[in-house]
């Protein structure tokens, strides 16, 4: 592993996990869709796979701005996270608490990909790549937007569903 010695090779770093991540979700998330039982739930799932592609996109426009070969340094953190979430599912007995364990796992999954958008976006405002800047930003409104959605189809209908399962 190369010497992280400043500010713009933690970026290249940050780009290369974030790139991982979303080549391991693009992945895995597409059988995770099946595995949903709400119409709503797999809409919703299906959105984030879309964002999922539009963010790997968008990575590799700023491996090129930074004059890079996109290169994914693999994210363990995804992967134990994805498999928390095959595990949830395997193991939930009823349809509600499967949906509920979905949105739970996909969530955690959402918000470590929320904490990383917003940090590397923070180190390429500071660097002065804005245009890597401004394209992680976007990312991470996206990532937000889904958090949103499976927030509000958990406290609507699924996790009251699965109270009475």
């Amino acid at each position: 592993m190369q010497k992280i010695n400043n500010l713009s090779d933690l970026l290249k770093d940050h780009l290369k996990k974030l790139y991982s991540s979303e080549q391991q979700l693009i992945s895995a998330i597409p059988p995770i869709v099946h595995k949903a039982n709400s119409a709503a739930l797999k809409a919703d799932i299906t959105d984030y796979i879309t964002v999922k592609e539009e963010n790997f996109r968008r990575l590799k426009e700023c491996f090129g701005d930074i004059g890079l070969t996109a290169r994914a340094a693999k994210c363990e953190v995804i992967q134990d996270l994805i498999e928390n979430c095959q595990s949830t599912t395997t193991n939930a007995a009823e349809s509600h608490v499967i949906d509920a364990g979905l949105i739970s796992t996909l969530q955690q999954i959402n918000h470590f990909c929320i904490a990383n958008y917003g940090t590397t976006a923070s180190f390429a405002k500071t660097i002065g790549k804005e245009k890597i800047a401004k394209s992680l930003h976007m990312a991470l409104e996206d990532e937000k937007r889904i958090d949103r959605q499976l927030s509000r189809i958990a406290e609507e209908t699924i996790n009251p569903s699965a109270v009475l399962a």
